[in-house]
């Protein structure tokens, strides 16, 4: 045995030995990874030979990487699939920089309590011993921008810990501390906390393209690795008046992946080991779009055709499309009022486009944090460069986007904030809103021990909303419940979220592979002071269904949704997607602004409107604001019935 390697490590190690045997039993040995500082400057050497990295955040698909010269997946973590990660690179002649993920002190983690901090280290250091001698590993990504908010000793002591500790398991493969950007003084600290980290991995966005220069004027001569690199951050653009980002174009981004890697990796090979171009996956909706390197269903954008030529020299025949900015009649928009909104693509080869345009509630909040997956991803009716559409009735910021496609399926992608006046300003919520971006399935009840929630696919995957999949097994209570609450974990004890009167139902899709009879309810008698509910019976076809809110008097609300079912036998499923709170469009046509009567400012919103095919102006759907509805208009002038 080893001394220098601790016992608790040797145990914990036992079975993570046994279980990598069986991931990678097809395959090899480990292909020892070096350093070395040659008269050229810092060099990679994989199995003797050089390695520069052309990466990708994620890789997936992992074929995509391949077919533009790719040779490395970099993950940020140990997760279920990294052996079969790690085999499928391996497989493809590829390499996986396999990162640990060390837990950050803004999310709670105290790296001044040395219990925690040895706690983590060994179990970081078990995960490693699972994969350390797989042929396809490069080398250990100790941590992501842990210092990113905490730039103290403590923390910069436990990554240098964790890098000797894995020295010690494994000689084999280097060590990469990762840091968002270079900091104040982050390669002071990586010689004094970190003697066995072997490669700066620096994250970069907008500032890339001077890495370089501000490293040489900072002294370090050493090697580092471009972890992360796109165009600009959300961080680091224009902002709009209530602090929604500015988002590049895709044709933009692909300059920027493109351009970043001329200017940095190839620039400084003396000490620059390669880039990792960041996020390489499909995005998860079509409203997350900021760093995706593909739409959210796999068509390629520009940056990919980008990554391909900086990495063969290749320029592919069949180009992808470019796009300019979306150009929108108004920023600020009324409460379902109507707006327009086009762009400018082409297709290099001069075919034909497909224009796909859909509206969300923005991924970023007031501050210009982004928050999540959107789950009001709404589609316009369209295929044209030039869209008219009414505004939502929910007040707050949206965000327009635009994806158009060629025939081979290649994308561009244009995105514009803009925000939504409306009559209820001042609630949290204003119908019709989707119940995911205010409400958290977190009221679990009954067999929880048995109950499973996991995230699917919609029916209508663009534009379905979010999706949710539930699976139990009934034991000792005999059923389950799951509620959706505003804020988490709200049971009545704290305010619900302030919803706008007026909401008429709530509209959501559902069904059940296996078959269950299930109770549909909102609100809570106690927490809310009303309740509403239907009992179904579901199977595999999924169908819409509606809880009636007419009558409902209601202020802040603490459940927006919940699920109720009873032991029916065996483990059941029930899948929902699209919960919607509904406040039916107002039955006064003419009254165009919203409010409450017909007069002079609906006459003007007509008037401008004039011979277009404005749906919300043309009265008589007839596919052309005229003199109709012009007659409409005045035959209905004053107030809304």
């Amino acid at each position: 045995m080893d001394p220098a390697i601790p016992l608790r490590l040797l145990v914990a190690a036992a079975v993570a030995v046994s279980t990598a045997r069986a991931v990678f039993a097809g395959g090899g040995g480990p292909i020892p990874v070096e350093i070395v500082e040659t008269a050229e400057g810092w060099r990679l050497l994989r199995g003797g030979e050089p390695f520069l990295v052309k990466g990708a955040g994620w890789g997936t698909p992992i074929d995509t990487v391949v077919e533009a010269g790719g040779n490395t997946i970099r993950t940020w973590g140990v997760a279920s699939n990294t052996g079969d990660l790690l085999d499928a690179a391996h497989a493809r002649d590829m390499t996986v920089l396999l990162g640990l993920w060390m837990k950050h002190p803004e999310n709670g983690f105290d790296y001044t309590d040395p219990v925690a901090v040895q706690e983590q280290e060994d179990s970081l250091v078990a995960q490693a011993m699972q994969f350390k001698d797989h042929p396809a590993l490069l080398g250990w990504g100790v941590g992501n921008e842990v210092e990113i908010l905490d730039d103290s000793g403590p923390v910069w002591r436990a990554i240098g810990s964790l890098a000797t500790a894995l020295k010690k398991i494994d000689p084999n493969h280097p060590t990469v501390a990762v840091t968002a950007e270079i900091g104040t003084a982050h390669e002071q600290r990586l010689e004094i906390y970190c003697p066995d980290i072997d490669i700066w991995g620096i994250n970069a966005y907008g500032g890339l393209p001077s890495l370089p220069a501000r490293l040489t004027a900072r002294g370090y001569d050493g090697p580092y690795l471009v972890t992360e690199y796109a165009g600009a951050g959300p961080w680091e653009v224009p902002l709009t008046s209530w602090n929604a980002p500015f988002e590049p174009t895709s044709t933009q981004k692909a300059a920027a992946y493109g351009g970043g890697w001329n200017s940095v990796v190839a620039a400084d090979p003396g000490r620059c080991l390669g880039g990792i171009p960041f996020v390489w996956r499909p995005a998860p909706d079509p409203a997350d779009t900021w760093f995706p390197m593909l739409t959210w269903d796999a068509r390629p954008l520009g940056a990919v055709e980008a990554m391909t030529e900086a990495w063969t020299g290749r320029t592919t025949r069949d180009r992808a499309p470019t796009i300019g900015g979306i150009q929108l009649s108004d920023l600020v928009v009324p409460s379902s009022a109507t707006f327009s909104a086009s762009v400018s693509a082409e297709d290099p080869e001069g075919a034909a486009l497909q224009y796909d345009w859909y509206l969300a509630r923005d991924l970023f909040d007031a501050t210009g944090n982004w928050t999540g997956c959107s789950s009001t991803v709404r589609c316009l009716e369209t295929d044209a460069s030039f869209v008219q559409a009414r505004a939502p009735y929910e007040s707050g910021p949206w965000r327009i986007f635009v994806v158009a496609s060629d025939a081979s399926g290649k994308a561009a992608m244009a995105s514009h904030p803009m925000y939504v006046e409306g009559a209820d300003d001042g609630f949290d919520a204003n119908p019709t809103f989707s119940v995911d971006d205010h409400f958290v399935p977190t009221g679990w009840m009954g067999d929880v021990g048995a109950l499973a929630l996991a995230g699917c696919t919609s029916p209508d995957p663009d534009c379905g909303g979010r999706c949710h999949r539930l699976e139990w097994t009934a034991i000792g209570e005999g059923w389950f419940g799951v509620l959706w609450q505003h804020p988490p974990n709200n049971w009545g004890g704290s305010p619900g979220l302030a919803v706008a009167p007026g909401a008429d139902r709530v509209r959501f899709k559902a069904w059940s592979e296996t078959g269950m009879h299930v109770t549909f309810r909102v609100g809570g008698s106690s927490a809310d002071g009303f309740e509403r509910a239907i009992s179904v019976n579901l199977d595999a076809v999924p169908r819409e269904f509606e809880i009636d809110l007419a009558g409902v008097a209601y202020d802040d609300v603490a459940t927006g949704f919940g699920i109720v079912a009873t032991n029916q036998g065996g483990t059941r499923d029930v899948w929902v997607s699209g919960i919607e709170w509904i406040r039916d469009p107002p039955a006064c046509p003419t009254d165009l602004d919203g409010s409450g009567d017909t007069g002079p400012a609906d006459l003007g919103l007509l008037l401008t409107a004039w011979n277009t095919g404005d749906p919300a102006a043309d009265l008589d759907e007839d596919g052309i604001v005229g003199a109709a509805d012009l007659g409409l208009l005045v035959a209905a002038w004053g107030a809304c019935p």
